[in-house]
């Protein structure tokens, strides 16, 4: 996916991996079913990982790649001044950064130059999602489409990791073009094919759901004290499906309804197993919980005799 220019800049010219908790103002009604102790420990785990993967994803070449895009940078500005020699001199340095990289790789198509670690932390339930959504659709109704988004931007709960990275088959060749267009005194056209070639960087994005992270962590949890605690498992088993039906009302199972529904059998058989209740257990309530409804039913009424 291409990035715009500006947003390119800032990404690929931090040069930082950042890792950054935003706290979205809360969605909450009445409180689900109670957090796991650790709650906050599967968080701040995934978050780790996140953050170590993302660093973990670049290469020795890493460096000289981000010089390379600095350096285009800096001769875009030296062109906006009519510094031709110096913006020559910088593309040149640009280039002979990369030529290292690719000499050293020539299978390298895809140089790391930027990585971002992002967390919107929402905490509500799945009955304040459901309550939000339908405000957000009266909202849209009524045509407050500002008021809409702004609703809508605040459901979410999720880290999300961002990857830029350098195409080598493609920026290069466009250092070199923009200097034959320098020299040929074409220096718009030279200064488009930069902005190109920084409009090439590739960003690579992917979203982790927190609610499903956290579900997982409670699932474990679970699984851990069974045996020992069959209370505090139901708990946990509670907390899990509150999490992924909470997962789902925000939409992260779009297109995925039955892995969902396939996935909440699952959990629902889990806490019947614990709880001590076969399935024929379940079946027989349900029997004479309806004969029991059909004797209610006819309690008090009374047949006349026509004697």
């Amino acid at each position: 996916m291409d990035i715009a220019t500006g947003n390119l800049q800032r990404v690929a010219l931090g040069l930082l991996l950042t890792c950054s908790l935003i706290a979205v103002p809360p969605v909450m009604a009445e409180p689900g079913a109670s957090a796991p102790v650790k709650t906050k420990d599967f968080k701040h785990e995934a978050i780790a990982k996140a953050k170590q993967e993302a660093e973990g994803n670049n290469t020795k070449y890493s460096a000289e790649a981000v010089v390379a895009i600095k350096a285009v940078e800096q001769a875009i500005a030296l062109l906006d001044e009519g510094k031709d020699d110096e913006a020559i001199k910088k593309l040149q340095e640009a280039d002979g950064k990369l030529e290292i990289a690719i000499a050293a790789d020539p299978n390298l198509k895809l140089i790391p130059v930027a990585a971002s670690v992002m967390t919107y932390d929402l905490v509500t339930t799945s009955e304040a999602v459901k309550d939000e959504l339908k405000v957000v659709n009266e909202l849209l109704r009524a045509g407050n489409v500002q008021d809409a988004r702004l609703n809508l931007g605040q459901l979410r709960s999720e880290i999300v990791t961002s990857h830029a990275y350098l195409p080598t088959e493609t920026y290069p060749d466009a250092i070199k073009h923009a200097v034959e267009l320098i020299n040929s005194k074409q220096d718009k056209m030279a200064r488009d094919t930069l902005a190109d070639a920084m409009e090439s960087l590739v960003e690579e994005t992917e979203v982790t759901p927190l609610p499903v992270v956290l579900a997982q962590g409670a699932l474990l949890e679970a699984e851990k004290v069974r045996e020992t605690n069959k209370e505090e498992a139901l708990r946990d088993l509670a907390y899990a499906s509150e999490q992924i039906e909470t997962a789902d009302r925000l939409g992260y199972f779009y297109g995925d309804s039955d892995d969902y529904k396939s996935l909440t059998r699952h959990m629902d058989a889990i806490q019947t197993a614990i709880a001590g209740k076969s399935k024929i257990d379940e079946l027989f309530d349900d029997a004479k919980t309806g004969i029991k409804s059909l004797l209610d039913k006819t309690k008090g009424k009374k047949i006349e005799s026509t004697q």
